[in-house]
């Protein structure tokens, strides 16, 4: 799998502007590494005062500009990001780069062993694009291994990536959506790894709308089968399906459609860990799974990896026959990502339901004969044209986050079918919430190492 760096809108807009400036420009941040995504919450911008040099082609950096946050990173088990940027120079690592980060990981290796050292170059910044190049290791005498993608989540989503050429099949099948977009918007969708939680008839929709935009890879994850009932809201389903796999029908229209979409079929739920751990690995989830536990999962993801999760919720309530009531039909679509409420901070999620949904079939089935839980098990009303609507504002959503084409403060949608009204809201995160951390203060510590108090030499980069 190929390695994200991923990082937060905000960080993008603090590069571009470092970028206009005639020198070099350095940051440092506490970060999570991992073979599939190096995570970053806040790039911390080197203060002037702690140049020792700063020109075109050469930086100087005084240690307590990063001493300070590797022991903090090394107090709770993560790694230290260095970047800096080369406004005169391509996104390639020079050898006095080289020579900095053999130097900056042996001092991280005796000071605090263990901790990971990424390192990345930024370049470019004419139109809003990045070009980078990026790199992480641990010891000073091991080699490094390559970081190929670059993402920035928020109020946007950008997602760079170092290979020349991202066209999977000839421009034409595009052409009305380059059209749109341009051909560097075709190849933008092309490099997105989605993800579709969830292929009931909102989530089927989302599958095979990411499906015809030529998205480069789709996650799909659902636990069910089709069923007679499922062929009345299920995009591509048919009877010939009944009792097959929801994600074996995704998996036939992505071959039958054949517009270059790799798929990854995950056959279960998104609260079993091994299946967390594929999806951290996207760039964008939509969340079209109707259980509160697994919400809180995708919520709590978001933040943890700087994932964009765009949540989807319809929902019919009924009076009953003769009541002589109009049932109420109202849909969603949250943008949740970091700089904006979660899901929690909402109130889209009951956490005693969450809970409910957690428990065994047969401790499930015991509390609800007690009156403790209500019945979860009871089908809720779903009915094909609202599941379609969603769907279609939902990968919308995505479409006006990449390209800006909408207002990025307003976070969720609220769509109340029989009133036709359309509200929009914005809403910051609750203080006090975990999605408000931009220092990765949720992420659980490790245990402490030695922290020798040692003179640190400086940072030395040369372009």
């Amino acid at each position: 799998m190929r390695a994200t760096l991923a990082l937060r809108h905000e960080d993008r807009t603090a590069v571009l502007s470092a970028l206009g400036e005639k020198n070099e420009t350095a940051w440092f941040a506490v970060c999570a590494p991992g073979r599939s995504t190096v995570v970053c919450h806040r790039l911390h911008a080197v203060p002037e005062s702690m140049y020792d040099e700063r020109r075109p082609d050469r930086l100087m950096i005084c240690s307590p500009a990063w001493v300070p946050l590797a022991r903090d990173a090394a107090k709770r088990g993560l790694g230290l990001l260095f970047a800096h940027t080369h406004p005169r120079h391509r996104a390639a690592f020079s050898p006095a780069d080289d020579d900095t980060e053999r130097t900056l990981r042996s001092d991280l290796n005796n000071m605090a062993p263990g901790v990971e050292l990424t390192s990345a170059v930024f370049a470019g910044g004419a139109n809003g694009r990045i070009e980078f190049a990026a790199r992480s290791g641990r010891r000073p005498d091991a080699d490094t291994w390559p970081i190929t993608r670059l993402r920035f989540a928020g109020r946007e989503l950008h997602v760079c990536d170092d290979r020349p050429g991202n066209g999977a099949v000839p421009a034409a099948f595009f052409d009305r959506q380059i059209r749109a977009f341009g051909a560097d918007g075709q190849a933008a969708l092309h490099r997105i790894r989605a993800g579709v939680v969830g292929l009931g008839g909102t989530g089927s929709a989302t599958a095979q709308q990411l499906l015809r935009l030529g998205v480069g890879h789709l996650c799909i994850v659902d636990d069910d089968v089709v069923t007679d009932t499922s062929l009345t809201r299920g995009w591509g389903s048919r009877q010939d399906d009944i009792g097959q796999p929801k994600t074996a029908v995704i998996r036939r229209l992505a071959r039958e459609i054949g517009l270059g979409t790799t798929v990854e079929a995950v056959n279960g739920r998104c609260t079993e860990a091994g299946i967390l751990e594929r999806l951290s690995a996207l760039d964008v989830i939509f969340g079209c799974t109707d259980d509160h536990a697994g919400r809180i999962k995708l919520n709590r993801l978001a933040y943890g990896h700087n994932i964009a999760l765009i949540d989807c919720g319809v929902l019919i309530t009924d009076a009953g026959p003769g009541s002589g009531v109009r049932p109420r039909i109202e849909a969603r679509v949250t943008w949740v990502a970091p700089g904006s409420a979660c899901l929690l901070c909402r109130g889209r999620i009951d956490q005693a339901i969450a809970a409910a949904e957690s428990l065994s079939k047969d401790e499930r089935r015991q509390r609800q004969r007690e009156g403790y839980i209500p019945d979860l098990d009871e089908p809720q009303p779903a009915v094909i044209a609202y599941t379609t609507t969603i769907s279609g504002m939902a990968v919308s959503e995505l479409l006006n986050r990449m390209f800006g084409l909408a207002d990025p403060d307003a976070t969720e949608a609220i769509l109340k079918f029989e009133m036709r009204k359309l509200s929009h809201n914005d809403r910051g995160p609750r203080r006090g919430c975990w999605c408000a951390d931009d220092d990765m203060r949720h992420v659980r510590p490790m245990p402490d190492t030695n922290r020798p108090s040692a003179k640190h030499p400086l940072v030395n980069s040369k372009s």
